[in-house]
């Protein structure tokens, strides 16, 4: 079998680099622009601050949209994971167990995530943002990996 990589969803980075620059100019210009908010200093002062932040995340964005790297690489003799820049390699031997199960993400709901243990090492990926939903990637694995998911 070949290399499979798995990488972050393109839409979902771009649809959140466009709320990003949506969001800045919109409140940007109703606190400058706007007789109710333009007279207060602190005000403007919070709105540069936050939307520091959020041209931060936007940059961020942009950067996994533009590198394009692989989250999850499944291959013949390992699975690789690459988040925030660490590579972890797990071979298929020396996994102990690997398992998809739903957290609660704060108020927001609840989000997959699969994890993945060794005698020496545990990774968590989250996979809401990756281009494969989790039935895919389940398929995937088991492909792979031959005991139950």
């Amino acid at each position: 079998m070949e290399k499979i990589e798995i990488r972050y969803g393109r839409k979902k980075l771009l649809l959140i680099i466009l709320f990003c620059v949506f969001w800045v100019i919109v409140t940007s210009y109703i606190m400058f622009y706007t007789e109710p908010y333009s007279s207060y200093m602190i005000v403007k002062i919070i709105t540069v601050l936050i939307n520091g932040f959020i041209v931060y995340v936007a940059c961020l964005q942009t950067k996994l949209l533009l590198e394009n790297a692989p989250v999850i690489t499944l291959s013949q003799g390992s699975i690789d994971f690459n988040v925030n820049g660490k590579l972890s390699t797990f071979l298929w031997g020396e996994i102990k167990s690997l398992t998809i199960e739903q957290v609660r993400a704060g108020n927001r709901g609840k989000t997959d995530i699969l994890t993945i243990k060794s005698d020496t090492e545990e990774q968590k990926v989250p996979l809401a943002p990756l281009e494969k939903n989790v039935t895919e990637i389940r398929a995937l694995i088991s492909t792979y990996w031959h005991k139950p998911l």
